[in-house]
C-alpha cells in the first residue's frame, strides 16, 4: 500500500509546521552537500596543487614551499564553497508563510 505525497506529509508533519512543503528537506539537502565540500573540495585542491600544479608550474620547491603554497590554494577553495552556499542561500525562494487563516 503506498500513500500519496500530501498523505506522507500529514503522517510526518505537524499540522502547524512547515515542512509539508519539503523546505526542510530541502534545507537538510543543502547541508550534507555543503558539509561534503567543505571537507572533499580543499584536501582534493591541496592534494592536486601540491603533486601536480606547483610541480609544473614553479618547478623544483622545497617540501615546506610547495606545503604552504597548497594549504594557501585550500584555504582559496574553502572562501569558493563559502561564497557558492551564501549565493545559493539567498537566491532560494523563501518559504510560503502560514498566516492561519481558513482559506490556506
Amino acid at each position: 500500500m503506498r500513500l500519496d505525497a500530501s498523505k506522507r506529509a500529514h503522517l510526518t508533519c505537524h499540522p502547524s509546521s512547515s515542512c509539508r512543503d519539503g523546505s526542510n528537506l530541502r534545507a537538510f539537502r543543502t547541508l550534507v552537500r555543503f558539509t561534503a565540500a567543505m571537507f572533499g573540495v580543499p584536501a582534493l585542491t591541496m592534494m592536486l596543487s601540491y603533486f601536480f600544479v606547483l610541480p609544473r608550474v614553479f618547478g623544483e620547491q622545497s617540501h615546506s614551499d610547495r606545503m604552504t603554497l597548497a594549504g594557501i590554494a585550500g584555504i582559496c577553495s574553502v572562501q569558493v564553497v563559502i561564497v557558492t552556499y551564501l549565493v545559493m542561500a539567498f537566491s532560494e525562494k523563501a518559504p510560503h508563510a502560514h498566516t492561519g487563516k481558513k482559506g490556506d
